[in-house]
């Protein structure tokens, strides 16, 4: 199993409005490499868009950086407007408007929802591009043009106070890794290797 990992954006960018010092770019760096380390734990072979914080590589970049790879998930937290916004809390994952990776998206989803105790349920979505033709987000119309299903993981809002400041602990971004690893492990039949040397043991 192969699996790139897309921390959202650069380091610095997208500022929130609801807590001082938190950048999209960053916090999502962390978890990136705290998801990182989960899934290598069982055993997955994980490649990241950005090794090094200050990156920010183009969208047709990142895309290319999941060519053979089963499954490339972009980590993010969404905005509503630019000011705070405390009444929208909910986590959704898009995912391509051809339908792949539907079922994982709900999951994901779902789990995020239950992990950071959002105020509103968990949604899926895809989006159209302008013409209807092809997914409007770059970076899920270019891995699929590879051959590779991509979904894009909003962790609710950062113009909500309480998820920002939740999204602000690294102890809370550790959680999203080992709920998120987890669920991607029931769902390709994974066992993490401190599951097998367990098994191993007791034979």
């Amino acid at each position: 199993m192969k699996i790139c990992l897309d921390a959202g954006h650069g380091t610095g960018q997208n500022q929130s409005p609801a807590r001082c010092g938190y950048f999209e770019g960053d916090r999502m760096f962390t978890l990136q490499r705290l998801l990182q380390q989960e899934l290598e734990a069982y055993g997955v072979t994980v490649v990241c868009t950005r090794a090094a914080r200050q990156d920010d590589p183009p969208l047709y970049t990142r895309a290319l950086a999941a060519k053979d790879c089963d499954l490339f998930l972009s980590l993010h937290s969404n905005a509503a407007g630019n000011g705070v916004c405390e009444s929208v809390d909910y986590p959704v994952v898009f995912y391509p408007v051809s339908g792949k990776g539907i079922g994982l998206a709900a999951e994901l989803a779902e789990c995020i929802h239950k992990t950071m105790g959002t105020l509103q349920p968990a949604q899926t979505r895809v989006r159209w591009n302008s013409a209807h033709n092809a997914d409007y987000y770059g970076v899920i119309r270019f891995t699929a043009a590879f051959g590779v299903t991509g979904v894009i993981l909003e962790h609710s809002f950062h113009t909500n106070t309480k998820a920002t400041k939740w999204l602000s602990k690294d102890a809370n971004l550790d959680k999203l890794a080992v709920a998120e690893a987890d669920i991607l492990a029931e769902f390709f039949g994974m066992e993490s290797s401190t599951e097998t040397e367990k098994t191993a043991i007791m034979g």
